[in-house]
């Protein structure tokens, strides 16, 4: 079969997917179940048109049976030196695209694999439409670095890693060599837009087992032992099932700890990494990220504190070399998630042009003028308003082995 003839067998699919979507191909069950050859099953309302991941399965058997020049190996892992040293990608894989439901918007979109100008792998857009809607650059693992991309054979969207953000996994041909790269999805509030960054890969005797069938509803299961979120028994056992999977890509140093932030007799589960603290809590069967990688040590913060069984989260801060002051306060709303409730602000000068800095002709007073919310105050009662009790430190006391002592395990 010449590359001319799969080259419009491919259109040909293209065109007539969407036909057989529209015709209701491509219903989902409500939980991937391990699946064997081109067959694709994926959550409900997680991912949508199996039948075009097969169509492109099939059209990559026969561009995988095609002859493709071999590039030179990469000088520096995941990166080519020159242009020169980029592989060839058939236009085939350039066209390729996928059907998908992704948390960050609404409706179905497109995943579209195009190619790149100086990087050897890919990029894949996430469409709606002509408009861009979030990206993630292909990762090249350094076990295939010297082998030619040849696209992806398989594709699933899930959340891997219980953050409520759809994730996506793709199986990647490299030469002989399928990888799957899971892509942990976020999403920029400020700009609106989608990102993926490429934290796990892994393969058949590379986190995998040696004999593993290689599709991205397998990879899925075999991560979260076939747990979605919304269907844990125990807070227990979410937070082993979370752990497993951070410990995947966040370093050994990471440290851990079971709070009493409110008073629903369920701890929430603290993860320390540096200088970053992220509060995950669980309620009827879900986890919910409460507080996602917040920082401490620079600004004046010595650390974030809590005010145990009483919701409430405190944090230091001073700006201009202490000059400014003040504290912000914290709790965890009806949907898991930390918000700001109050804030102290003090000036240890007068502010007279209302800069938040001191010039040179604004007059230190060692206690300057007081704000609550923004509101100018007086009186210490007033300055004390959003306190809740005593507070202590949030920090990971505990190894990981000592959190599964704690968890039960």
């Amino acid at each position: 079969m010449t590359k001319n003839f799969i080259g419009i067998l491919y259109k040909l699919l293209l065109f007539l997917c969407p036909l057989f979507i529209l015709c209701g191909c491509g219903n989902t069950p409500e939980k991937p179940s391990a699946v064997s050859g081109s067959s694709l099953l994926f959550p409900q309302k997680i991912l949508s048109a199996p039948a075009f991941a097969v169509s492109a399965q099939e059209t990559f058997r026969n561009i995988l049976s095609a002859d493709l020049p071999v590039s030179e190996k990469a000088s520096s892992g995941s990166y080519y030196s020159s242009m020169k040293d980029r592989p060839f990608i058939p236009p085939e894989i350039s066209e390729q695209q996928f059907l998908c439901e992704l948390s960050m918007f609404p409706g179905t979109l497109a995943l579209r694999l195009l190619p790149t100008e100086d990087y050897p792998g890919y990029h894949m857009e996430v469409m709606r439409g002509e408009e861009s809607l979030g990206s993630l650059l292909g990762y090249i693992p350094d076990e295939v670095s010297d082998k030619v991309f040849r696209g992806i054979s398989d594709m699933g969207c899930y959340d891997v890693n219980y953050d409520n953000n759809t994730d996506i996994i793709f199986i990647e041909i490299w030469g002989d060599t399928s990888i799957a790269v899971v892509y942990l999805g976020d999403m920029s509030e400020s700009f609106g837009f989608a990102t993926f960054s490429h934290d796990i890969a892994l393969s058949p005797g590379n986190g995998l087992p040696a004999e593993f069938e290689m599709t991205a509803a397998n990879v899925y299961l075999f991560l979260t032992k076939g747990k979605d979120n919304g269907s844990f028994e125990s807070y227990q056992e979410a937070y082993l099932a979370l752990v497993n999977i951070l410990r995947l890509y966040m370093p050994d140093s990471v440290t851990y700890d079971l709070i009493q932030l409110d008073d629903d007799g369920i701890p929430e589960l603290v993860l320390v990494n540096g200088f970053n603290i992220y509060i995950y809590t669980y309620k009827d069967g879900t986890l919910y990220q409460a507080m996602d990688g917040w920082g401490y040590g620079a600004g004046g913060n010595p650390g974030i504190e809590y005010c145990p069984g009483k919701n409430g989260i405190r944090a230091y801060y001073s700006e201009q070399a202490g000059a400014i002051h003040g504290a912000v306060y914290y709790e965890m709303n009806r949907d898991h998630e930390v918000t700001q409730y109050g804030s102290i602000k003090v000036y240890a000068f007068i502010d007279t042009n209302h800069n938040d800095y001191p010039d040179e002709d604004e007059e230190f007073e060692g206690d300057g003028p007081m704000f609550a919310n923004g509101r100018e105050i007086f009186t210490e009662k007033e300055l004390e308003q959003f306190e809740k009790g005593d507070y202590e430190y949030i920090s990971g006391r505990l190894t990981y082995e000592e959190l599964l002592a704690e968890l039960g395990y």
